[in-house]
């Protein structure tokens, strides 16, 4: 919930950039504009991919954190009998053995973000604007002969050009911000699941309404002396 209501504005602002981002550069050149998002659906399938795996990987940092979390608490509330029986080594080993599987968890995450941000926050947007700067040059200068005589339009001219790179930056930066909300969204939900899964989940002795755990007979007896 948390996630949602800190999100939530950003995202609304994000759509609203891109679609009136969008707008603009179909009004510039609807061709050009087509061309931005010739790795849309690489971006899609990579964000998609990666969701899935940080849903994941959040569950299995929420387990190892909560292993390390209750060897911690056991041994803080049972001091006495850990120092009694002389365990604070292997108690220690115990709850180094769990905060190291959580950070072996976060370095995953790392590595996988690292990643992700590469490829769709750097690579694909900076090889969109390559194919856009060479068929926006291509446009500058049709039809053929366009930028020689004033009687014929190209299909969009310089100063059109610039402003539409501009435009395109915009819409990336919007594009962007989308990516890292579907981030942040994808770890809540990996943690939501895990918590879910142990509220649902099916107990090891199943008793039902009409046969309780009751002995069948009941005796006591009370002597005085």
């Amino acid at each position: 919930s948390d996630q949602v209501q800190l999100n939530v504005n950003v995202f609304l602002r994000s759509a609203i950039q891109v679609l009136f981002t969008l707008g603009f550069m179909l009004f510039l050149s609807p061709k050009l504009a087509a061309s931005c998002f010739v790795v849309v659906p690489a971006i899609v399938v990579v964000s998609k991919l990666f969701g899935d795996f940080m849903r994941v990987l959040t569950q299995d940092a929420q387990s190892a954190l909560a292993k390390a979390n209750s060897t911690a608490s056991e041994v803080v509330s049972s001091i006495t009998t850990v120092k009694a029986f002389a365990a604070e080594s292997e108690d220690s080993r115990r709850y180094a053995r769990g905060v190291g599987d959580f950070l072996h968890c976060q370095w995953r995450v790392a590595r996988a973000y690292f990643f992700y941000s590469s490829l769709t926050f750097t690579f694909l947007p900076y090889a969109t604007y390559c194919i856009v700067l060479y068929y926006g040059a291509q446009l500058t200068r049709t039809p053929r002969g366009c930028a020689e005589h004033s009687d014929l339009h190209c299909e969009i001219d310089a100063s059109g050009l610039v402003s539409f790179v501009f435009y395109m930056q915009s819409l990336f930066a919007a594009f962007t911000s989308l990516g890292q909300i579907y981030t942040g969204l994808a770890q809540a939900v990996g943690a939501a699941d895990k918590v879910v899964s142990w509220i649902e989940r099916t107990p090891v002795m199943r008793t039902s309404t009409m046969s309780p755990l009751a002995p069948s007979s009941c005796r006591g007896d009370i002597k005085m002396d």
